[in-house]
């Protein structure tokens, strides 16, 4: 698994020489030289960044000339507002002034790392760091789940829906609104469909166009196990030239699909036992949706 980390420095020198260093540790190094468009970019693509290395002198604005000791000072403000919100990055500073900048090792216990004489240390620190947090340990144990949230297949967005249900299985935590939001990742893979190929995997007409094309789930489980779906007596959707979804899956889909639409309108969760049934049933369709469009729609990704 790759990682992607971000470098903020003002030396688009020291990023050339430290790429090839970073990729021996399976880290992709990305470089934004002033720490204002670093910080737009951690805010726009808050989930993208595994790591961010922060030099110790540097720009805090594309304009700015020369170095300055703020931009760090800048900078871990800002983590630390993050941290208070509930969003956690693994960071470090990386300095060439060791002195004037390790008294910010007091700072909410950042590590800091002297330019050019601690690269060795460096990467496999933020690999440990990485590695050792909580949504990134599930990022690997899920990895083939997360990779398919991508734009691609599915929304990246939607991970962040994925990573708090895995997190609430894990504690035996959860309760109602999280069948609403099982009930939205099969509705988010439904519209996935639709984007993909809106003839045959998942036509419009299975989408209410009225409520911002929101999947009608009990027309598109009939449609993908093969059925006629038919309305006041009349033929509302014709049947799929062949069943979408492989006869092994058929009564798991119609479970599923029902599952999340009881459960998100009763008051009372059920038992942790169909909590985790629901959520790996989910997975189950996330992964056959991608083997699915690998082999039918491949183009048209």
């Amino acid at each position: 698994m790759k990682y992607n980390v971000l470098l903020v420095d003002d030396d688009g020198g020291y990023y050339e020489n430290q790429k090839s260093a970073a990729v021996v540790f399976e880290i992709d190094l990305h470089f934004i030289n002033n720490w204002n468009d670093a910080k737009i970019k951690l805010e726009s693509t808050p989930d993208y960044y595994d790591a961010v290395i922060i030099d110790g002198k540097g720009r805090i604005y594309a304009n700015d000339i020369g170095e300055d000791q703020r931009m760090v000072a800048k900078a871990l403000r800002w983590f630390g507002e993050q941290k208070v919100s509930g969003k956690f990055y693994n960071m470090v500073v990386n300095t060439g002034y060791l002195k004037d900048i390790s008294k910010f090792e007091d700072f909410e216990g950042v590590t800091v790392f002297e330019k050019g004489y601690e690269t060795l240390k460096l990467y496999p620190h933020l690999i440990d760091s990485i590695t050792n947090n909580s949504e990134n340990k599930i990022k690997v144990k899920y990895n083939n789940i997360y990779e398919i949230f991508n734009d691609k297949y599915l929304p990246k967005a939607d991970w962040k829906i994925v990573n708090k249900l895995i997190t609430k299985l894990d504690k035996c935590d959860f309760e109602k609104k999280d069948f609403n939001e099982m009930r939205d990742l099969l509705e988010s893979l439904f519209q996935s469909a639709n984007r993909i190929n809106n003839s045959v995997f998942l036509p419009n007409t299975l989408l209410r166009i009225d409520q911002n094309n929101r999947p009608i789930i009990g027309y598109i489980v009939k449609y993908w196990t093969g059925d006629t779906i038919y309305k006041d007596r009349e033929v509302f959707q014709k049947k799929a030239p062949s069943p979408i979804i492989p006869e092994e899956l058929e009564s798991l889909l119609k479970a599923t699909g029902s599952l999340v639409q009881a459960f998100s309108h009763k008051n009372n969760p059920p038992n942790i036992f169909l909590y985790h049934t629901t959520l790996y049933s989910l997975f189950t369709f996330i992964l056959w949706f991608k083997s699915y469009v690998d082999e039918n729609y491949s183009n048209n990704i």
